[in-house]
């Protein structure tokens, strides 16, 4: 025991103080517990020996060290995957009314406390000790479930908001593994991914656009072509028969399915996966700068909607946008600051559609971008 103890210590701390880690990583030195308990009771079946010499000084370390942690910078959420210990100890101090930082002396308080027991209780009365720690166990048991219960809800919502978790397989209906591909942009969380695919048997190939889904997932990187509008991987076309994705990228295809909070869409595309348009000088949050651009692909309608939006926060007059057709002013709009409009710019054949703002504003010394109006939304027809 003694010796796992020191070298899981070592190796424990060695990955605790790596930056990205910033939790007592109780979960990967818990293996020493089930030894020091069997220690606990090989001691009492040997009558308890006591031998002051030794059992002084580490009672002293032991609370010296009890007390020497800064229990405030580990109680958080990332605790509830990681330090049940804190768990219990966080719930304690709510119901004790203890402040975070005073917690490391009702810590120690009650090392001491665990320690005179130790020393004093008499051999007749030795099996309080391992009835001590099953007691300590019990009053963690309700900190700990109701805590990582809120947390696996919460961790749920992360990836999906609609209460059948199970929606894609309802909606396709197929239990085929391979009909549901995915696309992740890197705009949601991850677990919308994960998610998805662990709940839905249909959920098959994961493709990227930008950085990798995290957690080592198989998943394919794909570009647009932006001759024709479809995605590659490898140089060859992506196929697809049905897609899950968010509304970022205006994905060619019908929608049979969304998870609305989350802005996720399930579309049925059957064939080459590709956009419906591209953009361009329009930021993720459908913000413009003094000009933008929208090319179509395959577009075959007379008209384009355009939804326009602005903000009050940053213009208190009315935003004025111009759109040219083939270098023909063919539409002009006024953006109230609290108002959606949607403009109707005659395509005259042609799929490309160039617009431009009045004027700019920065947001502020956190936001340097030069803003003019937001895109919502665009629909040929």
């Amino acid at each position: 025991t003694i010796t796992m103890v020191v070298w899981v210590g070592i190796e424990v701390a060695a990955f605790a103080t790596q930056p990205s880690v910033q939790r007592i990583e109780e979960r990967n030195l818990f293996y020493v517990a089930p030894l020091l308990f069997t220690c606990l009771v090989l001691w009492i079946e040997r009558g308890l020996p006591r031998r002051l010499v030794v059992a002084v000084p580490a009672a002293v370390g032991v609370v010296a060290l009890a007390a020497a942690v800064p229990y405030e910078r580990f109680i958080d959420t990332s605790a509830t995957s990681d330090t049940f210990g804190v768990l219990m100890l966080w719930s304690v101090a709510e119901w004790l009314g203890v402040h975070a930082e005073d917690i490391r002396w009702l810590v120690a308080g009650v090392a001491v406390v665990f320690l005179a027991i130790a020393l004093l209780v008499p051999r007749r009365a030795a099996l309080v000790l391992p009835l001590l720690a099953l007691a300590v166990s019990l009053v963690a048991i309700q900190p700990v479930d109701s805590r990582t219960q809120k947390a696996s809800i919460g961790a749920v919502f992360q990836g999906i908001t609609r209460p059948d978790r199970d929606w894609i397989s309802t909606i396709v209906g197929s239990s085929d593994p391979n009909r549901v591909s995915v696309v992740w942009t890197g705009l949601l969380d991850r677990l919308t991914v994960n998610e998805n695919e662990f709940f839905n048997r249909d959920v098959g190939a994961i493709y990227t656009t930008n950085a990798p889904v995290p957690g080592g997932l198989a998943q394919t990187p794909i570009t647009l072509d932006r001759a024709d509008g479809r995605f590659v991987a490898g140089g060859k076309p992506v196929r697809v028969r049905d897609l899950l994705a968010d509304t970022s990228i205006p994905f060619a295809g019908r929608q049979i399915g969304a998870d609305v909070k989350k802005g996720l869409v399930l579309l049925r595309v059957d064939g080459p996966l590709g956009v419906r348009y591209e953009t361009r000088g329009i930021y993720d949050d459908f913000w413009s700068g003094r000009a933008a651009t929208y090319r179509g692909f395959a577009c075959g309608g007379r008209t384009l909607d355009v939804q326009l939006g602005s903000d009050s926060t940053l213009y208190h007059s009315p935003q004025h946008v111009t759109a040219e057709v083939a270098g023909r002013v063919v539409a002009r709009a006024s953006v109230a600051p609290k108002a959606t409009v949607t403009m109707r710019v005659p395509l005259h054949g042609s799929c490309v559609v160039h617009f431009s703002v009045a004027r700019t504003k920065v947001p502020g010394p956190q936001d340097q971008r030069h803003l003019g109006v937001r895109f919502l939304g665009f629909k040929a027809s």
